[in-house]
């Protein structure tokens, strides 16, 4: 019987010798890999059973290489990657056409099962710009409960219902997202009569417990949501007086609570949104008090469970409004500002009171907030503070979804021109005469008064959008921060004596490995746009300048191959001020969960980042091992390198097609601040190098001849808008003098973050 050569149509994760597996080896790969999947650490779970798959087509184990693949398909569903899912996917259907009529009628129906599972899966994650593939996800679970009945009739010893009740949870879910409640009742009901029998331990004591807990507590404030959604409210609180005392008092309850009583309030007002409120707040000083417990101690994968756990909770708790504004600044100062920069705060977090008494007399904060309204819609709002107010003012914006679809021109909503790499796109946005008053509501700029600066920090679409530059009182200056926590720190002036300069990069080098702590993650995002990374001329040109301007031999200069990702590391905590030129990137964006199915990983620190040396060589490589250096320096390994940096300069041209787009974006911005970054420039889309030069050009020489580091930003910018160059007239053929740089495709790409 001639095998399928599987081991060159995986992907190589790892190099595996050519050698005589037995099977007690590769179930031992494979049993690990299932204690990784349990305690959600995919990634490494896929990698795991990867390598049980190459092991056993190996020793031509069919049964271990079948389950193997569709076990790691099945992380990458929990990871949400499609592109990998797929493979996972063709490869398990190719290994079923050819191995399945082999095998015991027993083993080819749990195969099938299996596999109809994998493609429910797939389906799911696709089914947002697939609508057919809700039905297609349906039927192919459906199928399994079919297939899993058919076992147990051959099997008794078969445990169908562990089985069953996981395809119930995975309907539970999809029907959820479809906003099919009635559907969703019924898996529900089903969950809970599996593990409503099960023994809740206060005090767990292994692993299995706390799983098994978990689970228990999901069946039960899921079906009290579900009831909820159908208006069956009283239904929905004896079902929670019915839980477990110590199941009633996890944060999940509280948090369930108050979503069930706004969901009352919206429906017929016979409660009031101070009843949600008490458990809001009850739920958010008990993460408080877990996040200060053992915030420092964490490791990355629990942050970001924490982080997402948390970001689910304010699309609920900003409903609240006008309610309890107070409540409400103080948790974006919480979410945006203390867990943002958790490996170094100190002390407790900042409260809106602290900030009032930070701000100068013509000043003003704001913390936009992007929150789900009544409707489910997201909604943007603005909390506002000046020195005179007794309490923050909330201030609706917006419904997010009108604004992404509002005409710039022709058929260019907003929503498709920020997604847009086309830079003329992005001319269509700040030129529109309406889009300024749409942000800067008049109602805002009744709140920010006759202060003079102000200060906010964004969320949402406006995280993608330069609304410094909207700004329609032209008399007003506006300072971008990731969180107006940060108006409570000292002000320093940049440290300009050293400085550590990266550009013209080689990207085709072979890079230097180094043997932990790359971004494996981020590896297999970047590689179907390897060979969109070309070299910049004007970096070259730049980097030539600054030699030349500067002159400093405590300076630290990398270019070429010497630009590598290794040497970006070890160079980085020494220079308060770090300047790189190169091409950034930023793949694809993070759904929001829902209440049956919270995101499991936070994926956008390894959906963007940086490209430097032997970073194209890298990706162009299929042997290469994802695990060592590739050249790809993602937000992931950014945020947890220890800086002392008062300044980061990310002047980040991508040239190439497809979806990479210029940093700037969310994930780059939270992974300097974890690493330790204080103030930093970014770009929000690709601009010409040439433009790039020029302004981070001036900028530099402002900055090293003293000038303040918003003054030397803004006097650069200007003078990128009213320089001017010799440009040739094809019509007159001859060349005139043109301010070619004046429009906002140039102009408003770069922003600076948390310069006071």
């Amino acid at each position: 019987m001639n095998r399928p050569m599987l081991h060159l149509l995986l992907i190589p994760l790892f190099v595996v010798a050519c050698a005589s597996h037995t099977t007690d080896d590769i179930q031992a790969v494979y049993e690990r890999a299932a204690e990784l999947n349990d305690r959600q650490e995919y990634l490494q779970a896929a990698d795991s059973f990867h390598r049980a798959a190459t092991m056993a087509d190996e020793a031509d184990a069919q049964d271990l290489l079948f389950r193997s693949t569709v076990a790691e398909g099945e992380c990458y569903y929990m990871l949400d990657i499609v592109t990998l899912l797929r493979r996972q996917l063709n490869l398990a259907d190719s290994l079923y056409t050819r191995y399945s009529d082999h095998e015991t009628l027993r083993n080819r129906l749990e195969w099938e099962e299996m596999l109809c599972k994998l493609r429910g899966s797939y389906c799911y994650l696709t089914a947002d710009s697939d609508p057919e593939a809700y039905r297609r996800a349906a039927q192919a679970y459906g199928r399994c409960f079919v297939l899993l009945d058919s076992i147990a009739t051959i099997d008794a010893t078969f445990d169908v219902p562990e089985l069953a009740v996981t395809v119930h949870r995975e309907l539970l879910s999809l029907y959820y997202r479809q906003q099919d409640y009635t559907r969703a009742l019924d898996e529900a009901l089903a969950v809970i009569r599996y593990y409503g029998e099960m023994p809740y331990r206060d005090k767990p004591v292994t692993p299995a417990d706390q799983r098994l807990n978990s689970r228990i507590r999901d069946s039960y404030l899921s079906l009290a949501m579900v009831y909820a959604r159908l208006q069956r409210f009283d239904e929905a609180e004896e079902l929670m007086d019915e839980m477990p005392e110590a199941c009633r008092r996890h944060p999940d309850a509280l948090r369930t609570m108050g979503k069930m009583l706004m969901l009352r309030h919206d429906y017929d007002g016979s409660v009031a949104k101070e009843a949600a409120k008490s458990y809001y707040e009850a739920y958010l000083e008990a993460k408080k008090a877990e996040a200060e417990r053992t915030m420092q101690t964490m490791s990355d994968a629990q942050r970001e469970q924490y982080w997402l756990s948390l970001h689910s909770f304010l699309f609920d708790c900003y409903r609240l409004e006008e309610t309890a504004p107070e409540m409400l600044y103080d948790l974006a100062l919480y979410s945006k500002g203390y867990l943002l920069e958790s490996k170094r705060a100190n002390g407790k977090p900042a409260q809106w009171s602290d900030i009032r008494s930070h701000l100068k007399q013509d000043a003003c904060a704001i913390e936009f907030v992007q929150y789900r309204g009544r409707d489910e819609r997201n909604q943007l709002g603005a909390l506002v503070l000046t020195p005179k107010s007794s309490r923050p003012q909330f201030i609706h914006i917006a419904d997010m979804d009108s604004l992404s679809r509002m005409r710039l021109s022709g058929q260019m909503s907003l929503g498709k021109a920020l997604r847009s790499t086309d830079k003329y796109d992005k001319n269509s946005i700040y030129r529109n005469a309406q889009l300024p008053r749409l942000i800067w509501t008049d109602r805002l700029m009744q709140a920010i008064g006759r202060a003079k600066t102000i200060y906010f920090s964004p969320d949402g679409l406006l995280q993608q959008l330069a609304i410094e530059y909207l700004m329609p009182d032209t008399a007003k200056t506006c300072r971008r921060l990731s969180s107006t926590r940060v108006l409570t720190r000292p002000h320093k002036k940049i440290d300009t004596s050293r400085i550590l300069l990266i550009g013209d990069v080689d990207y085709a080098s072979a890079s230097q490995v180094r043997a932990s702590g790359n971004d494996a993650l981020a590896y297999r995002y970047m590689q179907p746009f390897a060979r969109s990374l070309k070299a910049l001329e004007a970096s070259r040109r730049e980097v030539e300048e600054f030699r030349r301007f500067r002159q400093n031999s405590r300076d630290c200069i990398l270019t070429r191959t010497e630009a590598t990702d290794s040497a970006f590391c070890r160079q980085a905590s020494r220079y308060p001020l770090i300047m790189i030129d190169t091409h950034g990137f930023f793949i694809g964006t993070i759904e929001d969960g829902t209440d049956m199915k919270p995101l499991y990983m936070d994926h956008s620190l390894s959906q963007s980042g940086i490209a430097l040396a032997g970073s194209q060589h890298a990706l162009l490589d299929t042997a290469h091992n994802s695990h060592t250096a590739d050249g790809i320096l993602s937000a992931k390994e950014l945020g947890g390198l220890q800086l002392q940096c008062d300044l980061m300069v990310l002047s980040a041209c991508q040239t190439g097609l497809g979806y990479i787009t210029a940093d700037g974006v969310y994930g780059i911005q939270r992974a300097l601040k974890q690493a330790g970054v204080d103030a930093m420039v970014v770009s929000l889309w690709s601009v010409s190098d040439e433009a790039s030069a020029m302004l981070m050009s001036r900028f530099y020489r402002n900055l090293c001849n003293g000038m303040d580091t918003y003054a030397a930003f803004m006097d650069a910018r200007r003078q990128l808008m009213t320089a001017e160059q010799n440009s040739f007239d094809a019509g007159t053929l001859s060349h005139r003098r043109t301010r070619r740089f004046a429009d906002p495709q140039y102009t408003d790409a770069f922003i600076l973050i948390d310069v006071l």
